[in-house]
């Protein structure tokens, strides 16, 4: 996967990936996937690939993006959060003399219980459109988890007999393709990357571990789906596999 760099070039250049670039090879896997495989489930998928990811490209664009709605609606409730208070205190006839030191205590108890409150209203504010980017990005992530899934079942429904207790050479094993379950791989590499590109937009703990989540299970299937596609060569050509061995 190849990646552009972002800033000026310098001795300590920082490189991050590229959306254009995955957005080219699932547009490139796609192709190929529907030459080699036409109306195959895979190639439904290897489309629907290509389409998550020009759709990651134009959220992280999004995500860069101030909402201006948001921020103007917080602003003004910070105000309001902010002088209300002072507003209403001027209008309350209130003497602030205490007569025993119970009575300051109780009162300062409740003004800190008051500013604990306000604290926190006004972090929630300001920081609400952060979080509901963060939100989407998740749900993004979680979106491209479940296709994953979908990749899964679909390579285990072209190869049934592999999951027979006797799994010896049919007519049906002998025409599966071997380069089905790398094809697979590859769509589930790109996904991985996708899944690491909402983490440039925001470096949150949950983003960060939604995402190596993904790229965790990606690697893991990916090693399965290499070991299963060297099985169907194999067993499809076994002289070639015996002269290797």
């Amino acid at each position: 996967m190849q990646i552009r760099s972002n800033g000026n070039e310098s001795d300590n250049e920082i490189y991050r990936l590229d959306s254009s670039t995955v957005i080219h090879t699932a547009e490139n896997l796609r192709k190929d996937i529907v030459a080699k495989f036409p109306g195959s489930t895979l190639a439904r998928l290897s489309q629907e690939l290509e389409t998550l990811a020009r759709q990651a490209d134009e959220k992280i664009t999004s995500f860069t993006r101030p909402v201006y709605k948001i921020r103007v609606l917080s602003f003004l409730a910070i105000l309001a959060a902010i002088f209300f208070p002072i507003w209403a205190l001027s209008h309350v006839n209130t003497s602030w003399k205490f007569e025993t030191v119970t009575d300051l205590f109780e009162a300062l108890d409740a003004g800190f219980n008051l500013t604990v409150l306000l604290a926190g209203a006004l972090w929630f504010l300001y920081s609400f459109e952060a979080d509901s980017k963060r939100q989407k990005a998740l749900k993004s992530i979680r979106e491209l988890r479940q296709f994953i899934h979908t990749i899964d079942i679909t390579q285990m429904y072209y190869t049934p007999d592999l999951y027979k207790p006797d799994s010896h050479l049919s007519r049906s094993t002998a025409k599966l393709d071997y380069s089905y379950p790398l094809l697979c791989a590859n769509m589930l590499g790109i996904i991985g990357n996708l899944s690491a590109l909402y983490t440039q937009a925001d470096t949150s703990d949950s983003l960060w571990r939604a995402a190596s989540e993904v790229e965790a299970l990606v690697n893991s299937l990916s090693t399965k789906l290499a070991s299963k596609a060297e099985v169907i060569r194999s067993m499809t050509f076994p002289d070639e596999s015996r002269r290797e061995n």
